[in-house]
């Protein structure tokens, strides 16, 4: 059985016996899995005797991995023999793989022999592969020989595709001779194209000469590029003579750009003599930048003279906006004067504002005087802010004099911040002199930056010489560095020797490393002798390791004798664990009684379940008989279960007949359930009768429901009838409903008969659906007999499905006879 949940991040085979997370090979004996998603965290490799985590060499017995992405977390080298995730150099000898973008997670590149993952220049013959968004994490070309990740029109020449999932984070356009991220107008001149979904990341315009990452006006000469999506991250504006990431006014000098996506992160104003992060105001002097937006993370308000981003009230002076979408996550207050995000209170003196959605990211105070994102205390003065959002990315002060994204102390020296959003990426200092990615101490001498933001991914020091990843102590000389963002996945360690991923204690010996991010994944322990993924106590024996991280999603405990996941008392009998991070999605107790979300004791016989996946979010028990996704209590019949994890998105309740979605009532009728997760999506009510996604009134007949939640990103009405996720047109029978939020993840067509998850055509005959949404991930056909993740060819026999989707992260093939997680090879 292969997962194709967007976040299972394993390619599980069940086996006719037992489950078994594997792949047979030709002989159905070798078995291994690959996961090459941007979340599976892991490659295993599974001998026939038992379950390792490994590489095999070309010899089968150098076994190594390593993780170098910001998400990929592994490195994939495969022998010559079967698949390589490599690139060959010119002689298609030098197999090598590079990942560069944050979330690309790799660059893969399959010899002449197999599948390649690459781009063929003009003569089709030098493959490559380059990804250059954030989030798109591939762009596929293939050749003419082989699978093409395009659409040809109707003469089969002029090749496109365009993905507008959450995401896909590009929309390209194959022309018949290059590559070009581009569409082209009806005269196939004119290129450009707009990235609408959460995670696009870029707006690319290709112009006719070469490629640009803008658009042209009508005269195809002032470029410029706007993108809204989700995780963006950038507007850019290229000049007519090089890249240039601005925008020009109308004299084509005063350049700036406004980046409005979730994840842009800034708002970048470039000026003619150098690069400069700010906002010139008319006379280009006052140059600032703000970011409040759900993920762009920036406030802009415009002159009256241009652009505003603000509501006026009915005397066109009182301006806020409240934005109650998904993404927004912020109410801001515009004040008569000047930008100010905040609430005044009856008095219209005391500004705060408190943003509770899930992304809104900051709680902001600006004072009357300037710009400040602080909070000022009774007194006025001593200022301060606090993000407690999700992604707020950034706690920023600044200062009266420039920019300084940092706090200072009553005596307004000593600045420092501390940003614990889920996305900031970074804790920036800047010093009087120059851009430094650091903390000064007292004396300025003493340079350390801690960042615990989702996606930071390093907490960097920078020696007065050289780069450096890693924190000195007083004497400079043992280094070490711990990064607690949601996405780091690593703390590394750099001896003065070589590269070590590790802790050394003050003798430089005892060897450790903690990371709490969100996505770390894993606490891991060096010893001296081999990679151990573990915490040894003073004595070297006692091993654990706690991740708090939001995606960290488990608490390992490596015993002295097997791996167990699990913590022990110090007894070491009583085991359980604890996840407080936003998006570990399950607090497990494994109690020596009874199931509770646990491992298997000595014997081998009382059921556990690992999860090892970024986003599992589910607690799966797992019956001697077969898999059952429960808890039972201590009767081992009330079967239940809870998550209230960020991205968990679902409370399931079992019953002792069938699965129910669904919490019963101490009488086991009355079935809810109530999502309070930041990313949920829905709150589910479930009939006595059947499965119903609605709300009943009192009356429990009029249902409806409506999310509150950040993602959520739709209002679903629910028939009395059964359920339907859908708009009804004027007549009311033809249903259909496009959810086109960041995180909705599904175009859903109901027909009038079921729910079908599929797009009919004109005839109503052949179902396929396509997902547009930030982490649907997947293209999936269903038959007309059955439902099938799967393309069927021509032939309707040939099924087979490839998903390029930020998340999908799985290739999956189901045979004719019966659902099969692998692939077939051409045989």
């Amino acid at each position: 059985m292969h997962s194709i949940s967007d976040f299972t991040h394993m390619t599980l085979y069940y086996s006719t016996e037992s489950l078994q997370a594997k792949h047979k090979d030709n002989k159905g004996e070798n078995e291994w899995m690959h996961s090459i998603s941007g979340f599976t965290h892991m490659t295993l490799y599974y001998s026939t005797e038992s379950l390792q985590a490994k590489h095999k060499d070309n010899k089968g017995e150098n076994e190594w991995m390593h993780s170098i992405s910001g998400f990929t977390h592994m490195t994939l080298y495969y022998s010559t023999e079967s698949l390589q995730a490599k690139h060959k150099d010119n002689k298609g000898e030098n197999e090598w793989m590079h990942s560069v973008s944050g979330f690309t997670h790799m660059t893969l590149y399959y010899s002449t022999e197999s599948l390649q993952a690459k781009h063929k220049d003009n003569k089709g013959e030098n493959e490559w592969m380059h990804s250059i968004s954030g989030f798109t994490h591939m762009t596929l070309y293939y050749s003419t020989e082989s699978l093409q990740a395009k659409h040809k029109d109707n003469k089969g020449e002029n090749e496109w595709m365009h993905s507008i999932s959450g995401f896909t984070h590009m929309t390209l356009y194959y022309s018949t001779e290059s590559l070009q991220a581009k569409h082209k107008d009806n005269k196939g001149e004119n290129e450009w194209m707009h990235s609408i979904s959460g995670f696009t990341h870029m707006t690319l315009y290709y112009s006719t000469e070469s490629l640009q990452a803008k658009h042209k006006d009508n005269k195809g000469e002032n470029e410029w590029m706007h993108s809204v999506s989700g995780f963006t991250h950038m507007t850019l504006y290229y000049s007519t003579e090089s890249l240039q990431a601005k925008h020009k006014d109308n004299k084509g000098e005063n350049e700036w750009m406004h980046s409005i996506s979730g994840f842009t992160h800034m708002t970048l104003y470039y000026s003619t003599e150098s690069l400069q992060a700010k906002h010139k105001d008319n006379k280009g002097e006052n140059e600032w930048m703000h970011s409040i937006s759900g993920f762009t993370h920036m406030t802009l308000y415009y002159s009256t003279e241009s652009l505003q981003a603000k509501h006026k009230d009915n005397k066109g002076e009182n301006e806020w906006m409240h934005s109650i979408s998904g993404f927004t996550h912020m109410t801001l207050y515009y004040s008569t004067e000047s930008l100010q995000a905040k609430h005044k209170d009856n008095k219209g003196e005391n500004e705060w504002m408190h943003s509770i959605s899930g992304f809104t990211h900051m709680t902001l105070y600006y004072s009357t005087e300037s710009l400040q994102a602080k909070h000022k205390d009774n007194k006025g003065e001593n200022e301060w802010m606090h993000s407690i959002s999700g992604f707020t990315h950034m706690t920023l002060y600044y200062s009266t004099e420039s920019l300084q994204a940092k706090h200072k102390d009553n005596k307004g020296e000593n600045e420092w911040m501390h940003s614990i959003s889920g996305f900031t990426h970074m804790t920036l200092y800047y010093s009087t002199e120059s851009l430094q990615a650091k903390h000064k101490d007292n004396k300025g001498e003493n340079e350390w930056m801690h960042s615990i933001s989702g996606f930071t991914h390093m907490t960097l020091y920078y020696s007065t010489e050289s780069l450096q990843a890693k924190h000195k102590d007083n004497k400079g000389e043992n280094e070490w560095m711990h990064s607690i963002s949601g996405f780091t996945h690593m703390t590394l360690y750099y001896s003065t020797e070589s590269l070590q991923a590790k802790h050394k204690d003050n003798k430089g010996e005892n060897e450790w490393m903690h990371s709490i991010s969100g996505f770390t994944h894993m606490t891991l322990y060096y010893s001296t002798e081999s990679l151990q993924a573990k915490h040894k106590d003073n004595k070297g024996e006692n091993e654990w390791m706690h991740s708090i991280s939001g995606f960290t999603h488990m608490t390992l405990y490596y015993s002295t004798e097997s791996l167990q996941a699990k913590h022990k008392d110090n007894k070491g009998e009583n085991e359980w664990m604890h996840s407080i991070s936003g998006f570990t999605h399950m607090t497990l107790y494994y109690s020596t009684e009874s199931l509770q979300a646990k491992h298997k004791d000595n014997k081998g016989e009382n059921e556990w379940m690992h999860s090892i996946s970024g986003f599992t979010h589910m607690t799966l028990y797992y019956s001697t008989e077969s898999l059952q996704a429960k808890h039972k209590d201590n009767k081992g019949e009330n079967e239940w279960m809870h998550s209230i994890s960020g991205f968990t998105h679902m409370t399931l309740y079992y019953s002792t007949e069938s699965l129910q979605a669904k919490h019963k009532d101490n009488k086991g009728e009355n079935e809810w359930m109530h999502s309070i997760s930041g990313f949920t999506h829905m709150t589910l009510y479930y009939s006595t009768e059947s499965l119903q996604a609605k709300h009943k009134d009192n009356k429990g007949e009029n249902e409806w429901m409506h999310s509150v939640s950040g993602f959520t990103h739709m209002t679903l009405y629910y028939s009395t009838e059964s359920l339907q996720a859908k708009h009804k047109d004027n007549k009311g029978e033809n249903e259909w409903m496009h959810s086109i939020s960041g995180f909705t993840h599904m175009t859903l067509y109901y027909s009038t008969e079921s729910l079908q998850a599929k797009h009919k055509d004109n005839k109503g005959e052949n179902e396929w659906m396509h997902s547009i949404s930030g982490f649907t991930h997947m293209t999936l056909y269903y038959s007309t007999e059955s439902l099938q993740a799967k393309h069927k060819d021509n032939k309707g026999e040939n099924e087979w499905m490839h998903s390029i989707s930020g998340f999908t992260h799985m290739t999956l093939y189901y045979s004719t006879e019966s659902l099969q997680a692998k692939h077939k090879d051409s045989i």
